[in-house]
């Protein structure tokens, strides 16, 4: 894939569409291109967050352990940014993130990614906008499980 084939991509995702193409090329260029095999983990629950993930090919699944065992969270296709909680709060992973079927992605270490949410405002809401429907998601289902 090309630099302009992941700049392509990168302005797939909702919350880049409207970036400027220079800080889509600098994620471009400051990203690691990395494949993983099925069943591979991309990283583990509990791990440092140095970095954020774009799927770029393929789908991975987020899942939870705890004491009742691995609980699927979702599964993530081309485009899904991942890693972006940990990697804002300065916290360790949450889940661990397993090829569910080859992937190929684009690894943004912590610093560049922290940098170009700082330049880009539009960028950090758009973010809060996803974390926010992702909360909002989690409850409804736990609601709709309490039912």
């Amino acid at each position: 894939m090309s630099i302009e084939d992941e700049i392509r991509t990168l302005r797939q995702i909702p919350m880049f569409r409207d970036m400027e193409v220079s800080k889509l090329k600098l994620m471009a260029f400051a990203g690691q291109r990395i494949t993983y095999r099925k069943d591979e983990v991309l990283f583990d629950q509990g791990a440092a967050s140095d970095a954020v993930y774009i799927v770029l090919e393929g789908e991975v699944d987020v899942v939870r352990s705890g004491g009742a065992g691995d609980v699927l969270l979702a599964r993530l296709g081309e485009t899904e940014l991942i890693g972006e909680m940990g990697v804002l709060c300065d916290k360790p992973r949450t889940a661990r993130i397993v090829a569910h079927t080859d992937v190929q992605a684009l690894r943004i270490d912590k610093m560049t990614f922290n940098h170009i949410v700082q330049q880009v405002p539009q960028l950090a809401m758009a973010i809060i906008r996803e974390l926010s429907e992702r909360l909002e998601n989690v409850n409804e289902r736990l609601a709709a499980r309490g039912k």
